[in-house]
């Protein structure tokens, strides 16, 4: 829609999980996936996506039964970059997280941390239309 009410502006996206200097690097606007503290810059929420955690069945088939969030902490745990969302998530379900909702490998793309959980790596927290 913005590019066919301004034609006249090239609009080129980046996907990257490095913050964008707005006052150094050639860049308008910034989406970032978080919680919108960032120093010298003003956030305004656009939405907050519900995170969802997905593992692959062959994972699931030996191990501990899912039953309550504070199970999937015996599990390899697949973090986002910023090893933020576990920790926020088991907070939301009310389970005081430990070291382990920190430990794991991390992903700076959600492809990535999805392939990783199809492929028996661990549980991912997923947007839940990734999950779908």
């Amino acid at each position: 829609d913005f590019s066919a009410l301004h034609p006249e502006i090239d609009v080129r996206v980046q996907s990257t999980a490095e913050l964008a200097d707005l006052q150094r690097d050639p860049v308008d606007i910034a989406l970032r996936h978080g919680l919108g503290d960032y120093p010298g810059v003003e956030s305004i929420p656009l939405f907050a996506p519900v995170l969802l955690p997905v593992a692959s069945p062959g994972l699931l088939a030996c191990g501990s039964a899912l039953d309550e969030p504070q199970d999937c902490l015996h599990y390899p745990l697949l973090q986002d970059a910023d090893r933020a969302d576990w920790t926020l998530w088991l907070q939301a379900h009310g389970v005081e997280p430990d070291h382990r909702s920190r430990r794991g490998p991390s992903f700076d793309e959600d492809l990535l941390l999805l392939r990783a959980a199809v492929s028996g790596q661990g549980i991912a927290l997923v947007q839940s239309q990734h999950a779908e």
